[in-house]
């Protein structure tokens, strides 16, 4: 069976709303969603943004048929850019949704690392395994989610510097943001997720890597083993 097809399979049963954890480093891909993904709505419009680390694909695939090989050829197909999934919807009054364009939604979106922002790639000038991965995801989106999945679109920014290095690091301190329109839709880093979970040794009580303090006591943290 050809790469494409296992990541198929991989991915068939993962969804926003569920996604199975990977054991192998303890990282909880249900956080690690909830802390990359933004939604909101108002009364009659949707808007959600999703941006998508490498981190997800590499613990996503870790325990699929997949072949090492498999796993990592396809983790570095996406690894040059900076990915983000984004939809911009309107509901209708019998609750049909309707969506603008993958035209229109790179045309007023752009990605602000620092004081530097970057303009989407236009898919035709991604690599060519980064134009198959970003064509295969989207039917299985649209199959997973229904309209909403119809209406989400890839977008794909640069992800590294000359020198190959990567210009987002999320388990670095720093923030993202995304901007469709006027709208904004910020990322703050560390994504606690990726990080070991800290403790308060006083209480016992655990908290997200990113935390430093206890946010009830002041208590400082420290990493758990």
């Amino acid at each position: 069976m050809k790469a494409w097809c296992w990541l198929l399979v991989a991915l068939a049963g993962i969804s926003f709303a569920e996604v199975p954890k990977a054991q192998a480093q303890d990282i909880d891909l249900q956080a690690l969603v909830r802390e990359t993904q933004i939604t909101r709505q108002a009364s009659q419009g949707l808007d959600l943004v999703w941006w998508i680390p490498s981190d997800y694909w590499v613990e996503s695939l870790r325990k699929s048929a997949l072949t090492p090989k498999q796993q990592q050829d396809l983790v570095a197909a996406v690894d040059d850019y900076i990915l983000v999934a984004a939809l911009q919807g309107t509901i209708g009054t019998l609750g049909v949704m309707s969506s603008i364009s993958k035209e229109e939604l790179e045309k007023e979106t752009t990605l602000v690392i620092g004081k530097t922002s970057l303009s989407p790639i236009p898919e035709g000038d991604l690599s060519p395994g980064a134009r198959n991965f970003i064509q295969m995801m989207k039917p299985l989106l649209a199959n997973m989610m229904g309209a909403m999945g119809q209406g989400m679109h890839f977008i794909a920014f640069k992800g590294k510097d000359a020198e190959g290095k990567h210009l987002v690091d999320p388990k670095a301190k720093g923030r993202i943001v995304v901007k469709m329109g006027a709208k904004e839709f910020p990322f703050r880093l560390p994504l606690g997720s990726l990080l070991p979970p800290k403790i308060d040794t006083d209480s016992g009580e655990h908290f997200p890597g990113n935390y430093d303090y206890n946010p009830f006591t002041g208590k400082k943290l420290i990493a758990s083993k």
